[in-house]
């Protein structure tokens, strides 16, 4: 590093006071250190602040499905960008959007109606999912109904294209997972 003398003369000819670490840059903590749990308070408090915003106006699952997956994803992208965050952040950061999406709400007690790790699949892998979750919001919110066999039917097909969609790569592999989906498939259209 540099002596005293050479930092003191450094900030008179630049004009740039010293300081010293941690201090923030764009709203990051800059440390010299791997960062800490109590390093990630910002974003920690930044998150909840967003969803007690968002609780008030009563959004569907859908919406805070949404919610968590633009901004609450955006804003942990941009601190995960510049660092690796802790487990025990990230552990936290699911822990809130789990009770979020589930409850509306970070407060008081909530029920997980599907694990977590099978929410945050992207469209393409948990497309069953998605298709289950807009029923059941059809039904709930709507009053719009479809016949059980309707809904298995699309489940089959989502089910099929996906299949269908590994045959470029593992040509077998696709074939021995559609001839076992046959197997068990209510109808094989």
């Amino acid at each position: 590093g540099l002596s005293k003398a050479e930092i003191q003369e450094t900030a008179t000819y630049s004009g740039i006071p010293t300081g010293s670490f941690p201090i923030r840059y764009l709203g990051l903590p800059l440390n010299t250190k791997k960062l800490s749990i109590a390093n990630c308070e910002p974003l920690l408090h930044q998150i909840k602040s967003k969803i007690n915003a968002w609780t008030t106006k009563y959004l569907s699952f859908a919406g805070r499905q949404v919610l968590i997956s633009t901004v609450i994803a955006g804003i942990t992208n941009f601190w995960s960008g510049a660092f690796i965050l802790p487990k025990e952040c990230i552990n936290l950061i699911d822990k809130m959007c789990n009770a979020f999406l589930w409850k509306g709400t970070l407060e008081g007690k909530y029920v997980a109606r599907v694990a977590w790790d099978k929410v945050t699949l992207p469209k393409k892998n948990g497309a069953i999912i998605y298709e289950i979750w807009w029923e059941r919001n059809e039904r709930l919110h709507r009053g719009r109904y479809q016949s059980p066999d309707r809904l298995c039917l699309k489940i089959n097909r989502l089910i099929k294209n996906k299949i269908s969609s590994m045959r470029p790569d593992m040509n077998a592999l696709a074939s021995d997972f559609m001839q076992l989906w046959f197997s068990f498939s209510i109808d094989a259209n």
